[in-house]
């Protein structure tokens, strides 16, 4: 344990020799019916962007937050200067339902968050899938663009929800007290997924764009995400306002292939016949947390 703790910490103290940029955006919402420390962790991201001069962006689902405690926590992040989207209302897989109904329910999303504070009509994918057939995904595209919508893609995908799950878990059972090397495992996946998008970026579209983070208003980025962004910083990103990420032109561009679905960087890459190398802990860190005995 002691010896992949060191590598955590040498692999997080290395610097990108390039300095890439990155913005943070945040899916779903956190639900105070279900979650009674919602509105406390909503508080701690919010506070740590603050913190840190972080203007990230958030796409919150309706379900998740159709309560009047729930659209509170929903305005805190407009209030506080963040953008605010839209992530449908059911946060259902496109792939599960017709097109109307997909419609229908990203209608029913923009008609509950429309009205927040520094509110954006960008939609963000359950799911980053966007359609596994051509019907499905040119139908929900000529409906945003009709609607002066915009999608809101990524380009770094984490697994920090399979981490926050694993948090909650064992702080829940009690199983381990001492969350030190969790942490630094946190943050290690985050740098590292942020490094192999950068690295595929680059080969793909000959330039460092201005990358956007995919994560989650959870435990663990209520507990964690100061030091992520330390371990981002350290490794020589910038992290830029998220609006401004958007205004990449990367993220105008449409991937070609099926499904659609996941980072905008690894679809072009796809796009273009590259061949794309696994991302690293393509378990979303299960091997990682079960060696340390979390």
């Amino acid at each position: 344990m002691k010896t992949l703790i060191a590598m955590i910490l040498l692999t997080i103290a290395l610097p990108l020799k390039a300095g890439p940029s990155v913005s943070l955006t945040f899916d779903d919402g956190l639900d105070p019916r279900s979650q009674p420390e919602a509105a406390t962790w909503n508080a701690q991201i919010l506070k740590t962007l603050e913190t840190e001069g972080i203007k990230a962006a958030f796409f919150p689902a309706g379900r998740f937050v159709d309560s009047p405690e729930g659209l509170a926590l929903v305005r805190a992040w407009g209030d506080a200067g963040h953008m605010v989207g839209n992530h449908t209302y059911s946060h259902t897989d496109i792939d599960t339902m017709t097109l109307e109904a997909y419609i229908a329910d990203i209608s029913r999303g923009d008609q509950l968050f429309k009205a927040m504070p520094r509110f954006k009509p960008m939609l963000r994918f359950p799911y980053l899938r966007e359609g596994a057939t051509a019907e499905k995904r040119d139908g929900v595209r000529a409906w945003l663009a009709k609607n002066g919508y915009s999608p809101a893609p990524v380009s770094i995908v984490t697994g920090d929800g399979y981490y926050s799950g694993r948090l909650t878990a064992g702080l829940v059972k009690s199983t381990f007290r001492d969350t030190g090397a969790f942490r630094l495992a946190y943050v290690k996946h985050i740098v590292d997924r942020a490094a192999y998008y950068e690295k595929v970026a680059r080969e793909t579209l000959g330039r460092s764009p201005h990358h956007v983070m995919l994560l989650h208003a959870n435990r663990v980025n209520a507990t964690f995400l100061r030091d992520a962004i330390a371990g981002l910083r350290a490794a020589g990103w910038t992290i830029v306002d998220a609006q401004m990420a958007f205004a990449d032109p990367l993220y105008a561009r449409q991937a070609k292939g099926l499904p659609a679905n996941s980072s905008i960087v690894t679809s072009l890459a796809r796009d273009a016949g590259r061949p794309v190398p696994p991302a690293p802990e393509e378990d979303w860190g299960k091997a990682t947390l079960d060696a340390l005995g979390y």
